[in-house]
């Protein structure tokens, strides 16, 4: 009887663990928006600060092993350019700057505070496309030269999430990216679906 019992106990034990397992394992889906800033290496003092900002538009979407750990993809798309004039006597010369497409695969590490409060650190790779027009002007003259060229390196975040239910979730988060003599920084917000 007690060996029946125990035999049951633990059957519905691992029935439980495994239910509320199955909780935890989900793909989910979102997007973010951002303001990205674009910090260049500015040593030679060539711009008054060398910073470009952009709003960028992010899909992504990831899988969550459990409460503590996921990853994800992201797709971002900037919109919107940003300009400093870099001389101005005899010739005017402004650069445009915007950034046009990045990918990322991240590792998220995760720390529930309470069933709806999360904290979460993340930690990946991304590739970003930047967009450059220089503008030359000169006696009521301009020409233009543009040109593309692309980034690759490390990325870290911090944020902060909040589970309005069982699917829907509220996000914020500051990320850092570190590519090559680069730098960018982006506030997100974002709002995902669990599958």
């Amino acid at each position: 009887m007690i060996k029946s019992t125990a035999s049951s106990i633990l059957f519905l034990t691992l029935c439980s663990t495994n239910a509320f397992a199955q909780d935890d394992y989900n793909y989910y889906a979102g997007v973010a928006v951002s303001s990205q800033t674009l910090k260049l290496d500015n040593e030679n003092k060539l711009y008054n600060s060398g910073e470009f900002k952009s709003k960028v538009l992010t899909p992504f979407i990831g899988y969550q092993f459990n409460q503590y750990v996921a990853v994800e993809t992201r797709f971002g798309f900037g919109k919107g350019d940003d300009s400093e004039v870099i001389a101005s006597q005899p010739i005017t010369i402004t650069d445009e700057y915007e950034l046009d497409n990045q990918q990322g695969l991240l590792l998220k590490l995760q720390y529930p505070m309470t069933q709806s409060f999360s904290l979460f650190a993340t930690a990946g790779y991304f590739n970003s496309k930047f967009k450059v027009r220089s503008k030359y002007e000169q006696n009521n003259s301009a020409q233009y030269t543009a040109g593309d060229y692309r980034e690759n390196g490390a990325s870290f975040g911090f944020g902060a999430s909040y589970a309005l239910n069982q699917n829907w979730q509220l996000s914020g988060e500051f990320q850092y990216f570190d590519q090559g003599d680069d730098k960018s920084e982006a506030l997100t917000a974002a709002i995902s679906y669990r599958f």
